[in-house]
This record gives structure tokens, sequence and C-alpha cells, in this order.
């Protein structure tokens, strides 16, 4: 369960957050998906799924004070009892099992089906959820030298639509794209701009 508010923040990679406020989510339930984590320093979850980006990024993460958590397909592949690791059962739609989640190809998307269904929000906005390809840029930070064909982020963008029609099945459960500028459609979206101007008024 969570212990905040009724609603929670996935932020994941895409550069629409470059030169983002992360000040806006001091007091905020946050997921971090990634390397996020390096720029919120209140971030209540880490959530990754790379075994490589494990290895690079495991000693600061556990300096975090965030709860670690990973998807993965091979429970225990982590080897280390502060990651709780999560079951990734398959692409498509949701997984509602204890500690199975789908992942959609996409880390966010699996944290959309943590959060609402097994820390059970009722609300999640996503940041940095671009899903366009062949842009200058690939992410709000450096480092991340792997380029996606087009076939992917198709992919992804496709899960994620069988996922909001799956979510009409619980009308209780919502996401919202806080990205007016985002390629993936089927979710609502609002202008980041606009949402924490009446956030913080």
């Amino acid at each position: 369960m969570n212990d905040k508010k009724d609603c929670c923040f996935i932020v994941g990679g895409g550069p629409s957050l470059s030169g983002f406020n992360w000040n806006h989510l001091d007091d905020q339930y946050v997921i971090a998906i990634n390397r996020a984590y390096e720029v919120l320093p209140k971030a209540d979850v880490l959530y990754f799924t790379d075994q490589d980006y494990w290895e690079v990024h495991k000693d600061k993460m556990k300096q975090h004070g965030g709860k670690l958590i990973r998807g993965t397909t091979r429970l225990g592949a982590t080897h280390d009892d502060t990651v709780q690791e999560y079951k990734l059962t398959g692409q498509r739609v949701l997984d509602l099992e204890p500690g199975c989640l789908k992942h959609g190809n996409n880390s966010t998307y699996a944290a959309i089906n943590l959060a609402l269904f097994h820390l059970n929000f009722s609300t999640v906005y996503l940041l940095g959820v671009d899903m366009k390809w062949n842009q200058n840029k690939s992410h709000w930070h450096s480092g991340h030298k792997r380029t996606d064909p087009e076939i992917v982020y198709n992919n992804m963008i496709n899960c994620y639509q069988e996922l909001s029609q799956e979510l009409l099945k619980y009308p209780d459960k919502k996401v919202i794209n806080l990205n007016d500028d985002s390629a993936l459609k089927c979710f609502k979206t609002i202008s980041p701009t606009v949402f924490f101007k009446n956030l913080c008024n």
C-alpha cells in the first residue's frame, strides 16, 4: 500500500524532461525509472530491469534510500536481498498476481502495472514518456548508447494502447500522460506546465 497520497508519478527518460524542475515532485510519491533516481533524491521507488544497468548503478542506487524494485524474467537473478524482484510474465496486458508484472517491452509500462495494482494507487501520472522515434536526443540524460529501431517504439505504443483499453474495466484506475507532445495518445494528456501550475496554486 502507498503511504502518501492516492496518486503516483512515474518518471521516465524521455527528452521532454530536459530542463524540468524536479522540485515539483518533492512531496509526491515517485517511481523513478532507471537513471531518474539521480535527480530525484526523494523518490520512493527505484525501478529497473536490465542486469547491465544494475551492475553499473547498484552502488549509487543502494545509497539512495528509495525502495529498489526490479522486473525480471528470472527470479533470483539480481543476487541482492536489498532488491525486491517482480516476475515479468509477458508483454500484454496486466498481471494482478502478487509479485508479477506485465512489461509492454518498456519499464514504465511495468511500473504502471506495479503502481495501480500492486501499490494500489488510483491515479498514475507519467513524465518523460515521449515514445518518439528518430529524435536527435533519445533521453533527457546522457550516456544512453542503445538506439532502438522504429518497430520497437511501435510495439511499445501498441502495448500501451491495449493497456488503455484494459483499464476501462477498472473505472477507479486512470493513467494521465503529463506530456501533451507525446507520441503516446491512448491516455489523457495534460501540459506539464499547466498541471504543475495548477498543483502549486
